[in-house]
């Protein structure tokens, strides 16, 4: 979140009363101007009245807009939070920010100043005021200049050599070193379309208008689900069904209990149509929530990071957030069933034995049990053995893959979609009901879930019977959700002949006066100690 600073602060400058209006500098100068100048060599001060005025004037205007132009600078510079700030942390960032303003700004003036100042002095202009030189006429007929001594002369042409070399010396490596040296450079654009970002996606730095947003503004994300879930085999108002319930109602009018195909495959299936259809909603209710949920961003990321941050929550929510609660909700429903012993209508759990054949006899609840009675359901609901299909002419046969047990819910868990891959033991089923459809059995290329005949209902129901995903990312559509209003970069680069030669040309200006103020010095120092070293020798010399 971003918002430019000049909603917060507001300015009032005042300057000092020499640059009001109630000085009238251009009136001052021109009324001195006439005394100034006349061609001749005029030493009185009222001469330098009317330029002192016209740069006065020219002072104040500078000032003035190199003010105006700071605070409009800070006045479009952007205050970026994540949140919403607090009263205290919002009135220290606004007094640091216009501290570093009325520190900086005056600094800039005189860096300017002063390098117009030595530059100009470099150059060693002369005005035409002559308040900086003296022009004087020799009366060369009438006096004739003597001749410097030759010493002095000789030692005139060595400070001269020694100025040369540590000026070219020094000059050409203060240039060596600044045009080796990297110069950086920030760049704003307002507004950057894509293609220009894509240009620069990595330098740019793009504050986002919008912080917040949410994953389905660039993120497609669809699934597709187990076959089962969508066949007949799952559908109440199917053939398959309909068989199922009709075989239901004529092995409940047997006195015969025995957990056969004919009288438990009804509620096997109906288990499965259950747990199909709780999946695939609970599923969707998932995807809906993560899509509508929201990626926080306060500024443009590279397509690389953004590609990475979204596999990751993809990665996460298909792995983790997508199933855990539904797992969590389905493991506590079991065991509320089991630790509330709740009767199953089937008879598949407990079964009401009546020991005493008379009036107001007593019904006792008997535990069924499984796997030739080493599992009782009293003690454990995971009690299982397989699925029989009774025939009439020869012995049960053994349904691949399909379990009975304590629970249908259960049972059906811990039983596999074998037989329905398998088109034999589905005609088996169909021959054996007494049904003349024929049923069309699931592909097993269509499934991820292999092998088929040891995947458990258990482990698919974990996953949700979710067989693919469907997904798209897209970062133009990220990009442009985030809104960018203002990017900026900066550059790096080397052999900037404007930087080299204003560096250079303020160097070489203090140079020149330090070497002009210390050669001589240096050359007066080191001409008397060896005059004070011969003049020793020469006493030594005649004292011997």
């Amino acid at each position: 979140m971003s918002t430019p600073l000049k909603n917060f602060v507001k300015f009032n400058t005042t300057y000092h009363e020499v640059c009001s209006d109630k000085f009238d500098l251009d009136n001052l100068y021109k009324w001195l101007t006439p005394y100034g100048y006349t061609g001749g060599y005029i030493i009185e001060n009222i001469r330098h009245g009317g330029p002192m005025f016209k740069a006065l004037k020219s002072f104040c205007e500078l000032s003035e807009e190199t003010v105006n132009n700071a605070i409009d600078e800070f006045n479009e510079t952007q205050l970026v939070t994540e949140n919403l700030l607090t009263h205290d942390i919002f009135t220290s960032r606004i007094k640091s920010s216009l501290s570093d303003f009325k520190s900086m700004t005056p600094m800039q003036f005189l860096d300017l100043l002063m390098l117009i100042k030595d530059t100009t002095w470099a150059n060693q202009f002369i005005t035409i005021f002559r308040t900086n030189y003296q022009l004087i006429v020799r009366n060369d007929t009438g006096h004739v200049r003597p001749h410097p001594p030759e010493e002095e002369l000789r030692t005139q042409r060595r400070m001269t050599r020694v100025y040369l070399f540590i000026v070219i010396l020094a000059i050409g490596i203060i240039t060596w070193i600044t045009a080796l040296t990297y110069q950086t450079k920030t760049i704003s654009m307002n507004e950057p379309t894509f293609d220009v970002y894509q240009s620069l996606e990595q330098l740019a730095d793009c504050p986002c208008a919008n912080v917040s947003i949410p994953y389905h503004t660039f993120i497609g994300l669809k699934m597709s689900f187990h076959e089962v879930c969508s066949s007949d085999f799952t559908d109440l108002h199917s053939d398959w069904m309909a068989m199922l319930y009709s075989s239901f109602l004529h092995e409940i009018k047997s006195e015969d209990n025995v957990p056969t195909f004919q009288r438990m495959a009804l509620s096997h299936f109906q288990a499965l149509q259950a747990i199909c259809e709780t999946s695939m909603h609970s599923a969707k209710t998932e995807l809906s929530l993560f899509l509508n949920s929201t990626f926080y961003s306060t500024s443009m990321i590279g397509s690389d990071v953004f590609q990475k941050q979204i596999d990751a929550t993809l990665f996460n929510f298909k792995s983790n957030s997508l199933s855990s609660n539904y797992n969590h909700s389905l493991e506590l429903i079991r065991s509320m069933y089991s630790s509330n012993a709740f009767i199953s209508a089937f008879g598949t759990n407990w079964s009401p034995v009546l020991r005493e054949v008379e009036e107001n006899a007593k019904i006792y609840m008997q535990a069924q049990k499984y796997n030739m009675s080493s599992c009782s359901c009293a003690t454990s609901t995971t009690c299982v053995e397989t699925m029989k299909l009774r025939l009439e002419s020869r012995s049960p046969w053994v349904v691949p893959g399909m379990l009975s047990g304590c629970l249908p819910l259960d049972s059906m868990l811990e039983s596999t979609l074998e037989c329905l891959y398998d088109q034999a033991c589905i005609d088996m089923i169909s021959d054996a009901l007494n049904s003349t459809i024929r049923y069309t059995p699931l592909i097993a290329d269509h499934t991820r879930f292999h092998p088929i005949s040891i995947m458990k209902l258990d482990n698919i129901t974990k996953q949700f019977f979710i067989e693919k995903w469907s997904e798209s990312v897209s970062f133009e559509a990220y990009f442009n959700a985030c809104h960018t209003e203002k990017c900026s970069y900066t550059i790096s680069k080397r052999f900037n002949i404007g930087y080299i030669s204003s560096t250079v040309i303020a160097f070489y200006g203090g140079l020149s006066v330090g070497l002009k103020l210390t050669i001589p010095l240096v050359f007066k120092i080191v001409k008397k100690c060896l005059s004070n070293r011969n003049s020793r020798r020469v006493i030594s010399i005649n004292t011997s």
